[in-house]
Formats: structure tokens, sequence, C-alpha cells
């Protein structure tokens, strides 16, 4: 997570879902970046995050429905919108094997994530972004593919909780 928050110079986060949210198990932040609000147990909204949209394009199609049905309730207002966009995400998310959000969540920030399933089975999903100066529109496919990379290795490795040694990894 480190090597790829240094290689964009952003963030890279690894999150679980939690009704509507995702929150931040983990985080690896570029040494170059000197403010960041987001932490560890940071809410994060689903639907308009790329972690979210990589989360839900990755979850069974009975976990897809509920969390349609929780914004129908919560938002339906809202509701025609979020849906296309999180179907979106997982028409994206087959094609690329990651999601984007180019300025979604906060006007000035892009983002790409991608999900990995936990050894107990648990959905989670990483995040790679910044702000757009830092991470622009035109590297997002390549830093999309090392996230995708990045989840699958986690979801490969045999190792609870930490990425495979560094020389399987090139690359990143």
């Amino acid at each position: 997570m480190q090597d790829l928050a240094d290689y964009s110079g952003g963030t890279v986060s690894l999150g679980i879902r939690d009704g509507l949210s995702m929150i931040l198990i983990e985080r690896s932040r570029s040494r170059t970046v000197q403010a960041l609000p987001l932490d560890i147990g940071s809410r994060l909204p689903l639907a308009s995050t790329a972690m979210g949209r990589a989360y839900f394009a990755a979850a069974r199609a009975d976990e897809r429905e509920g969390i349609l049905d929780l914004y129908h309730e919560q938002h339906p207002h809202q509701f025609p919108e979020i849906r296309e966009v999180l179907h979106q995400s997982v028409t994206e998310y087959r094609q690329r094997g990651y999601c984007t959000s180019i300025g979604n969540w906060e006007w000035d920030v892009n983002a790409v994530g991608a999900a990995a399933r936990l050894s107990s089975e648990t959905l989670a999903a990483f995040n790679c972004g910044g702000p757009q100066h830092r991470l622009a529109v035109e590297h997002l496919d390549d830093l999309g593919e090392r996230l995708a990379r990045l989840a699958a290795d986690f979801q490969a490795s045999e190792w609870i909780g930490q990425l495979p040694p560094r020389q399987e990894r090139d690359g990143i």
C-alpha cells in the first residue's frame, strides 16, 4: 500500500462497508502529502467514492440489491441517479477491474477503487486517491491497474493483514 501511495503521490486506503458508508480500516499516504483529513475509522459515502463503487460492483447480487433497497429507503429523491451510477460501476468494474471517481466525492479529488475478499469472506475495497493536481485523469488507468493488482495480491496471499513480500509485488 505504501509503495502505491508513494508512486501516486496520494493515499491508499482499505475499507469495509457499514450501511451506505465505507469505513477506513487501513491507510497509507505518500510521504509528500502534508495534510490528510481522513484516517482509520473515517466514513466515506459508498455511491460517490471509487472504494464504495468497487465494493458495490464486487458484491454478490443479493448484497447489491440490499444496498439499493437502503438507498431507496434513505434517499428516495436521489435514488434514480444513485442506482444509475452504481449500475455503471458494475459495468466499469467488469471491463477494467477497478472503478473510478473523478470529482464525484469532492470536486477536486480523483480516485480509483478495487475490491478484495478477505480470508473471512468479508468483502473489502481499496482506494487510491488524491487531489486532481496529483492524480490527474490521464494517470487513473495506470493507477487503477496497479490498484487492481494490489487487491488481487492481497486476496491471493496467505498472509492475513499484510501484503505479500516485496519481491512478489514488482512493478508497484
